[in-house]
């Protein structure tokens, strides 16, 4: 799996509708790059936190949480809805996510072990949450975060190559009798998610990705170009 493609998601808005009315989880595994997407609105505001529960020696490092494990080594970097501050002196970025460090029992109840809390200063009663697993931190990828009208989403550039995952706010359940037509970078499309890998930087500037995902999206077209996918209802497709 270093160098594809797999997408899993999971609904479970209706164990939860006591308190929540969308309550998603999307994994988008690309290369050596596990993107956990979560898509939350619940009825009150309220504050809303991350637990994460590495095994090993785990080290918060600016953003990240370097994570240990004899030969095993990954990169926790919370990029939505804020990242981690980047010091202790978290007074100094007010918008910026803290964090909390509790101990529970460990595996098989033999000892305790820690686990981490990421939260946000004020409460919200609808957020998006993107989490990137590092899995290859030598390489060092340059993992950005973007933002446009109705949207957010991540460059990721690794290997030579550059992605570009676009998250739809206007397809999450918010608006239910309008299309959920956004245009990031010229693209036009109404999927939830989307992501193009382009093999090098000209084939960007062309908009010809060598690979392009779409989760529940019905079109996919750059410009007034052709579309690369257009169909009568939305289905997940990956090229």
């Amino acid at each position: 799996m270093k160098y594809g493609v797999m997408i899993l998601s999971s609904e479970t808005t209706g164990p939860n509708s006591d308190r929540f009315n969308r309550y998603l989880r999307s994994f988008l595994w690309i290369d050596d790059i596990i993107l956990v997407i979560d898509d939350l609105a619940s009825h009150e505001e309220g504050s809303y936190q991350w637990l994460w529960h590495p095994i090993g020696t785990t080290v918060k490092k600016g953003v990240d949480l370097d994570i240990r494990n004899g030969k095993a080594h990954v990169v926790l970097r919370q990029l939505y809805p804020e990242t981690l501050a980047p010091s202790d002196f978290i007074h100094d970025y007010p918008s910026n996510m803290t964090w909390e460090i509790h101990n529970a029992p460990g595996e098989d109840n033999k000892g305790d072990q820690p686990y981490y809390s990421f939260h946000l200063p004020k409460r919200h009663d609808r957020v998006k949450g993107v989490t990137a697993l590092i899995l290859d931190p030598e390489s060092q990828p340059e993992i950005e975060r973007r933002k446009g009208d109705g949207w957010i989403g991540v460059r990721i550039k690794s290997h030579g190559k550059i992605t570009d995952v676009y998250i739809n706010q206007l397809a999450d359940g918010r608006i239910m009798h309008m299309n959920s037509w956004i245009n990031p970078d010229g693209w036009n499309t109404d999927a939830y998610i989307t992501a193009l890998t382009y093999s090098d930087d000209k084939q960007a500037l062309q908009h010809r990705p060598s690979r392009h995902i779409i989760i529940y999206g019905s079109r996919l077209r750059h410009g007034n170009s052709d579309p690369l996918y257009s169909e009568l209802k939305k289905n997940n497709k990956i090229w």
